[in-house]
């Protein structure tokens, strides 16, 4: 499947999944990714965090596979056609973050994720700002 079928199929579930959980709007919808992001990141810290529990190796790992997955999807929705300047300066930023996401995950140092979160709480905050000004949050 090519990437512009790989994405029209994306398009295509996240319109299914808005109808099915009440209409969100797109722009809520990537809030919500971005939310879920931080979630993630943060939850695979304290999973990594003293005193370590059995099994924290495995829920860092979860935690940072999940996070990689949302950034996946906020990358397979960029519309080059529409602002190629924009999506192209977002799939920089989503690359660099999967980047520190695969370190911290193949070392178990999550440390390694705090440029990524820097960068995302950015983008959420750049996020809820352009919507509240356009009205779509």
């Amino acid at each position: 499947m090519g990437l512009s079928a790989t994405r029209l199929q994306n398009r295509s579930a996240a319109a299914a999944y808005g109808r099915q959980a009440g209409n969100v709007t797109p722009a809520k919808a990537v809030d919500a990714l971005y939310t879920r992001l931080l979630a993630d990141m943060d939850a695979a810290k304290r999973a990594a965090e003293a005193p370590q529990p059995p099994g924290w190796r495995e829920q860092v790992h979860n935690h940072l596979t999940h996070a990689r997955d949302v950034l996946l999807g906020l990358r397979m929705v960029l519309d080059f056609e529409q602002g190629a300047d924009v999506a192209t300066a977002l799939e920089d930023a989503y690359a660099f973050c999967d980047q520190r996401l695969v370190a911290a995950d193949m070392t178990k140092d999550t440390s390694l994720c705090e440029p990524a979160v820097t960068v995302v709480t950015g983008l959420q905050t750049a996020w809820r700002a352009a919507m509240r000004e356009t009205g779509t949050l």
